[in-house]
């Protein structure tokens, strides 16, 4: 059982979660992910112009139609510079916004597996997401009992690229440390990575359990908090668990999780399978 004060706290939180999925600009909106190759002008369908990665710099060519992209609510009349970013959906905040009429523009950094700065151009058409709308994600009955311990150690060591989803791209995050959970009455040490933001650092716990693959996403779930947080009140809130946005777009690169990060029971508790989901992932990074 939770109190009502909790359970109202949470509804909250989820509604708006299930609000941002029905966004305009969401990660339902995805409808491509096209990667550049250094100095090879590319065409995105639907978008006049052409995208050139030139000495790792994303450069757009308008054409000759006179329409075009607006980069930061101004009319790109020449080549154009893209700043690296995302958009507001994205876990490290939005940027300068890139547009073309209602379609979102984001210019996203990864490496390959060889190490390689990697670049790709991500498509937002709130078109596609109109078509998703999602009424509500289902998830386990609220029970404090995965309201569980958890004891921080922090281990700061740079940056590391992850695998991905996508296959032959890896993401970057900051490595913060381990986290010892206790459920009931077992101690289940996991990795965590996240990100600084303008309000403070951000964890996130990324992990699997016996319902991943089953009930719930098969790339694992996890629990993002601020850091301060973690440390402060030595909780974590399963009831939390998240699927990451892989689970209903192929057109993103959502990380798999750290080597180690599984716990062998069932976490009856936070996001079970999304109501849209991808049933065949589209790969789109060639080696």
């Amino acid at each position: 059982m939770v109190s009502e004060q909790y359970r109202a706290e949470w509804e909250r939180w989820h509604r708006d979660r299930v609000d941002d999925f029905n966004a305009p600009h969401s990660w339902l909106s995805l409808s491509d992910q096209v990667w550049l190759k250094e100095g090879q002008p590319t065409v995105i369908d639907g978008i006049p112009g052409e995208w050139l990665l030139s000495d790792g710099d994303v450069v757009y060519l308008p054409d000759e139609s006179g329409d075009g992209i607006e980069v930061n609510h101004e009319r790109a009349f020449g080549p154009t510079e893209i700043p690296l970013g995302y958009n507001e959906y994205s876990v490290e905040g939005s940027s300068v916004p890139v547009f073309y009429h209602d379609i979102e523009l984001e210019a996203v950094e990864r490496t390959n597996d060889r190490g390689e700065r990697i670049v790709s151009i991500r498509v937002h058409d709130p078109r596609k997401a109109a078509e998703q709308q999602i009424d509500d994600i289902e998830t386990y009955p609220l029970d404090d009992k995965w309201i569980v311990s958890a004891s921080f150690v922090p281990d700061s060591d740079g940056r590391t690229a992850y695998p991905t989803v996508e296959k032959g791209v890896r993401e970057s995050f900051d490595e913060l440390g381990t986290v010892t959970v206790t459920i009931d009455g077992v101690e289940y040490p996991l990795h965590v990575w996240g990100y600084d933001t303008p309000e403070g650092t951000s964890a996130y716990i990324h992990l699997r359990d016996a319902t991943s693959g089953k009930t719930t996403y098969g790339a694992g779930r996890y629990v993002r908090k601020p850091l301060k947080d973690l440390i402060e009140d030595r909780t974590l809130d399963l009831n939390r668990l998240v699927f990451f946005p892989c689970a209903v777009t192929s057109y993103v690169t959502c990380p798999l999780p750290p080597v180690g990060n599984t716990i062998p029971v069932e976490i009856a508790a936070g996001e079970k399978l999304p109501p849209i989901s991808v049933t065949e992932r589209v790969h789109t990074y060639e080696q």
